[in-house]
């Protein structure tokens, strides 16, 4: 009979509590703190940097962005706002950038360039007879 790999596990924490004795509790703590402000880190960073934070819909050429929560009580109640069409946005221009940020989770929502040259490849690619025609 297969072994659950739960139990296997389970059993292996047993034997390291055992083994590390009152160690066992500062150890699990240190690793929490740790693991707290990696996550933090990497959520930090897809809300501000990470090229993935915002992607383009290749059908109609815009922006659109992530909200990053941290939270299970900030995830339901993002999902409350989008669901009965509540979110709030702010426009914020910087960096050669205009934001419609999200007030909530501070996230950019939707991105436009304010280069013209930038501007004027990127809609050329989108503007082509093919998608004037739909």
């Amino acid at each position: 009979m297969p072994r659950n790999p739960h139990n296997l596990i389970e059993e292996e924490d047993k034997h390291l509590k055992s083994d590390l004795g009152q160690d066992y509790g500062q150890i699990c703590e240190i690793l929490a703190i740790a693991e707290k402000h990696y996550f933090n880190k990497r959520a930090n960073t897809l809300k501000t940097a990470h090229p993935l934070a915002v992607q383009v819909h290749l059908d109609s050429g815009v922006a659109w962005g992530v909200l990053v929560v941290r939270r299970p009580e900030e995830c339901a109640d993002l999902i409350r706002t989008i669901l009965t069409n509540q979110l709030s946005f702010e426009i914020v221009r910087e960096l050669g950038v205009t934001e419609l940020r999200e007030e909530k989770t501070e996230c950019p929502y939707r991105v436009v360039t304010q280069d013209p040259k930038l501007t004027n490849s990127f809609w050329n690619f989108y503007l082509t007879r093919d998608t004037l025609e739909e």
